[in-house]
């Protein structure tokens, strides 16, 4: 390799999670501060590795409570010798007044924590700050919430990377001789998170940042990790926008100029997939064999059984009967072949398109008084309606018949729409693929992460339902 050889990048793989058992993180009182969409959960992980040791620190953030309570945000740090084998460590907790922590390591071995433009020495260990309170060392370039500092070290000068205006607008840097006042400062048109990638045989450098693909107001993916050169030959770190504005990152999309791509991918199966691709709601238990999942033991290894739960997709606390695969592409499809033999009165399993509690569709089967029908729900705030009664306008409840065994519940997704439809007679020669509406995709958009393509079950009667999940799978188109 040459300096005039394009980079070779690999595709990124999920190898595991830092979070990957129920005693690490306690999600309890994680919520969703109600109409705002300001969640609550795990902020802004942030990786390092030293000396053999991967660092991730992390804010658990309870956003019912008010900014300045400092037991708002509860900081921890996890570390591994090997990401790989997903035996990352409990949580060292340590105390910040804030969010966006991040690591550096000096050239005398002393570690410094930052957060907001403010940092002390810490004690990477035990999680005890060396320093006393935290020193603020910069306040920015006059944008609005200076956040996300990142430290690196070049040719003996320190570089402060920071974003401003609320996560949308700019990123500027700073950097310093010594001290704790830098000593000269730019500002980018980007939303630049932190440097990235190394070579062994030339040094080169790299921003990940985050942005949106907005078509038409409406953006459910979130925010998505993307990539651009960095040239570092000078003084200071230039960005290649150009590439990034004439795609418009974060910006809007022509909706003409987005076709959708030949359908010729494979579909991913969704059950047979490692265990740490799939997503789960607050504290739900990651043991498949343990309620409310259980992996079958017959000959079909990846058939899944959902027992319901008391608690329904509204619940802004608890953990219901949930299991997600996150939507990662704007065309794509996902069905789900249910064995319904188990459906109990006053209950329901179905296939959602979820954000949170408050936004979501869900394709339904529910069953009252005997009776099943089908039917695509709609949570949304602006709903002047009770939960139990959000049905979306263009859904029409589907009588099933009462000896109906098996149904696919299907969602195709694209940049304005979901829609949603079932088939009652799946594998069969007799057609019967019905639709049950659709919903906007406009109405699922905000937040940070994007949306999580789900199934569920609960009840609210006294006896439960045990659902047979025969197949799921997931394509993009």
């Amino acid at each position: 390799m040459n300096g005039t050889d394009p980079p070779k990048l690999t595709p990124l793989l999920l190898t595991g999670n830092v979070v990957n058992r129920p005693t690490q993180v306690d999600f309890t009182a994680c919520r969703i501060r109600p109409t705002t969409q300001n969640a609550g959960g795990l902020w802004a992980p942030t990786i390092r590795y030293h000396e053999g040791t991967f660092y991730v620190t992390t804010t658990l953030v309870f956003p019912e409570k008010e900014y300045g309570d400092l037991s708002r945000w509860q900081n921890m740090l996890f570390t591994t010798s090997d990401p790989s084998f997903n035996d990352w460590s409990d949580p060292i907790l340590f105390d910040y007044p804030g969010y966006d922590t991040s690591l550096f390591w000096d050239d005398d071995g002393q570690v410094y924590i930052r957060e907001e433009i403010s940092q002390y020495q810490i004690d990477v260990r035990t999680g005890r700050s060396l320093s006393d309170a935290p020193q603020k060392i910069w306040a920015g370039m006059g944008g609005k919430a200076p956040e996300a500092p990142h430290m690196y070290k070049k040719n003996g000068w320190y570089y402060l990377l920071i974003a401003e205006g609320m996560v949308a607008l700019n990123s500027d840097i700073a950097r310093q001789l010594q001290g704790h006042g830098p000593s000269g400062a730019h500002s980018y048109p980007a939303l630049i998170i932190h440097f990235y990638d190394r070579d062994p045989e030339r040094i080169r450098y790299w921003v990940v940042f985050l942005a949106t693909r907005v078509i038409k107001d409406a953006f459910p993916i979130g925010r998505e990790t993307c990539l651009a050169k960095v040239d570092w030959s000078g003084e200071w770190p230039v960005v290649a926008t150009a590439a990034l504005e004439n795609e418009e990152v974060g910006g809007m999309i022509d909706l003409a100029k987005l076709s959708a791509p030949p359908e010729d991918s494979e579909a991913l199966d969704v059950l047979a997939s490692p265990r740490h691709h799939l997503l789960y709601l607050r504290n739900t238990s990651l043991d498949a064999c343990n309620s409310p999942y259980n992996a079958s033991n017959s000959a079909q290894p990846s058939i899944l059984i959902l027992y319901s739960q008391q608690i329904t997709l509204t619940d802004p606390s608890k953990s219901p009967t949930f299991i997600g695969y996150r939507q990662q592409n704007l065309y794509f499809e996902s069905y789900v072949q249910l064995n319904i033999t188990g459906l109990a009165d006053r209950s329901e399993v179905g296939l959602a398109i979820y954000l949170d509690h408050e936004h979501h569709f869900a394709a339904c089967v529910e069953k009252r008084g005997g009776s099943c029908r089908a039917h695509v729900k709609r949570v949304h705030p602006d709903l002047n309606s009770m939960p139990d009664d959000r049905d979306v306008v263009n859904s029409t409840p589907l009588p099933i018949a009462e000896n109906a065994t098996v149904i696919r519940l299907r969602v195709l997704g694209e940049p304005e729409k979901y829609t949603f439809e079932i088939d009652l007679n799946p594998g069969r020669t007799a057609p019967g693929i019905h639709p049950l509406g659709f919903g906007m995709a406009k109405d699922v958009s905000g937040g940070f992460t994007g949306t999580v393509v789900a199934i569920y079950s609960s009840h609210e009667g006294s006896n439960g339902s045990i659902i047979f999940v025969q197949e799921w799978k997931y394509r993009r188109m």
